[in-house]
């Protein structure tokens, strides 16, 4: 199995219940064109084509929806079914994209036969970011795993 740029929670600790209170609010408050643009501000970063690309695919959605497509993302827990995994799991996360640091390690672990690999200079969507380097990871672990 492969999860890259994946979160088990957004709930795990008092700072990200905090920060996830906050961002719910925030959401409510700005326009939906605000929340758009500084995405693909955040997650263009190293690649301008990525900030508009998710600039397109954001700009679909009302309001309503993203706020609602957000919220399912900051409820869900999936931290208690993690030792269930079986299957030998690459852990992938982005060297640009902090926030999901301390989760994507504590996948790692919390997985058996799991393993973590940071791709360099790559964000939120680290195969189109980098991928050279992504793909290069994915068929080593493929390889490893068959």
């Amino acid at each position: 199995m492969i999860l890259a740029e994946t979160a088990f929670s957004t709930q795990d600790s008092v700072k990200e219940r905090l920060e996830t209170i906050l961002a719910k609010l925030f959401l409510k408050l700005i326009p939906q064109d605000v929340f758009v643009n500084m995405s693909a501000k955040r997650y263009g970063y190293p690649n301008q084509d990525i900030g508009e690309f998710i600039k397109g695919e954001m700009s679909i959605y009302d309001h309503q929806t993203g706020i609602r497509v957000m919220s399912a993302a900051f409820s869900f827990s999936s931290k208690e079914q993690l030792q269930n995994i079986q299957a030998p799991t690459l852990v992938i996360i982005a060297q640009y994209n902090p926030q999901t640091h301390a989760q994507g390690k504590l996948l790692a672990e919390l997985i058996p036969n799991a393993r973590l690999e940071i791709i360099p200079q790559a964000n939120h969507m680290a195969n189109l970011d980098n991928p050279q380097m992504f793909n290069q990871s994915v068929f080593a672990f493929l390889n490893e795993s068959t």
